[in-house]
């Protein structure tokens, strides 16, 4: 009787078409990302999901080389282009994907810099909640934490020649009062966030306040957002005619002004 197979020995079964060696490594590319999938399994799952049916491709793709950082970025990209599929990958020539990676590993390496930089400014409070020198601790939100919480919460795109926004909700993408809604989302995540961060940092001491977000935090988190959910027009309104390729009338429901999409199912228009 064989021996059941382990985690490792799946893993290769799904991962062995790049068996040359890793750069500045002594083991192939495979048994690099095998080791890192040991490590955080859902590098697997978001390999293994198709871009295509999710609302934001980008963020897939962004994750990916977040969490795969370790590896060289010439790596990175012969296991996007073996593994993984979907337009947004597809689409892009070898020298655009290329940037992609390095443009990710560089927000990575912004990210844990700011991290690292915060650190020392969060000290155990004194008696009265203050640091030694007298003052509160200073609590920040950074933008990008409340865009994505955002992202979880809405469906959302934008019409990247125009920048406009369309918010998924009863069936229908709309734009009139798109940019409305998210600014009091903003606003509520943005609080949200802070209560959280303050009983982490200041467990002992009531929260008294929560300073408002700007107008400027606000448009840095707009702007974020749509940097990740922009959609070519044409793509959208080919989605759309292949959908309702029945009837001209149809096409005029499905896409009946600039202000409202209405379709059944949204996957299928993202």
């Amino acid at each position: 009787m064989s021996s059941a197979l382990t985690v490792t020995d799946k893993l290769s079964q799904r991962y062995h078409s790049l068996q040359q060696l890793a750069k500045y490594s002594n083991s192939s590319i495979d048994a690099e990302l095998i080791r890192h999938i040991a490590e955080d399994n859902e590098i697997d799952t978001l390999l293994n999901t198709d871009p295509d049916t999710c609302v934001y491709p980008r963020l897939i793709f962004k994750n990916l080389v977040f969490k795969l950082n370790l590896m060289e970025s010439t790596d990175i990209e012969s296991i996007f282009t073996t593994y993984s599929r979907g337009e947004f990958w597809n689409s892009m020539n070898l020298s655009q994907k290329r940037v992609f990676i390095e443009q990710m590993l560089s927000a990575y390496d912004k990210e844990e810099q700011n991290a690292l930089k915060a650190k020392p400014t969060v000290n155990v409070p004194c008696a009265g909640g203050k640091t030694k020198d007298g003052k509160l601790n200073q609590i920040k939100v950074p933008y990008d934490v409340v865009a994505d919480a955002i992202l979880k919460r809405f469906n959302i795109f934008n019409m990247q020649d125009t920048k406009q926004i369309y918010i998924y909700n009863n069936g229908v993408y709309k734009s009139e009062g798109a940019e409305a809604i998210l600014e009091t989302s903003i606003r509520n995540v943005h609080d949200e966030i802070y209560n959280a961060y303050w009983r982490i940092i200041n467990p002992e001491f009531e929260l008294t306040h929560i300073p408002k977000a700007t107008t400027n935090y606000i448009n840095e988190v707009i702007a974020y957002i749509r940097s990740y959910t922009h959609r070519p027009r044409t793509v959208l309104l080919q989605k759309i005619r292949s959908f309702y390729k029945t009837s001209e009338k149809h096409h005029n429901w499905a896409y009946r002004s600039h202000k409202t999409i209405q379709l059944w199912h949204k996957k299928q228009l993202l």
